[in-house]
């Protein structure tokens, strides 16, 4: 049998495929298709990965959830594309695609971000990000 963190990484496989897949169907899609196929694409995974992130975990242990995007990585890394990011290229793409079209403008400009953090099947303590 497989290991969640296992069976987790072949779920996201097979999604970031579908994403590929996706793109080569639809190659000048508008913003709300990009987010309806990314909808779709999400909720056939069905083992996510889990993080230990304490500051919004509502037991403080492990969450299940995963970030596409830019990564500050600990022991003098500085800041990295995310693990996710780096093995799931069309499905990070997708992701940050959707959301970079469809966030409303803020006095015209695009809303700045660095990541997106998904998060499945938990609801967050309210905090603060330390970046």
């Amino acid at each position: 049998f497989l290991t969640s963190m296992t069976s987790a990484k072949f779920e996201l496989k097979k999604a970031d495929t579908a994403a590929k897949y996706w793109y080569e169907e639809n190659p000048k899609a508008d913003p709300q298709s990009k987010l309806q196929a990314l909808e779709e694409i999400l909720c056939k995974i069905q083992t996510w990965p889990t993080q230990v992130r304490p500051n919004v975990s509502p037991d403080e242990k492990p969450v299940t959830g995963l970030v596409f995007g830019a990564v500050y990585v600990l022991g003098g890394k500085g800041m990295q594309s995310s693990l996710w990011t780096q093995s799931c290229k069309n499905l990070a793409r997708l992701c940050l695609e959707a959301c970079k079209e469809t966030i409303p403008k803020i006095n015209g400009q695009a809303f700045p971000f660095s990541s997106i953090q998904i998060n499945y099947n938990y609801a967050a303590k309210k905090h603060i990000d330390g970046n």
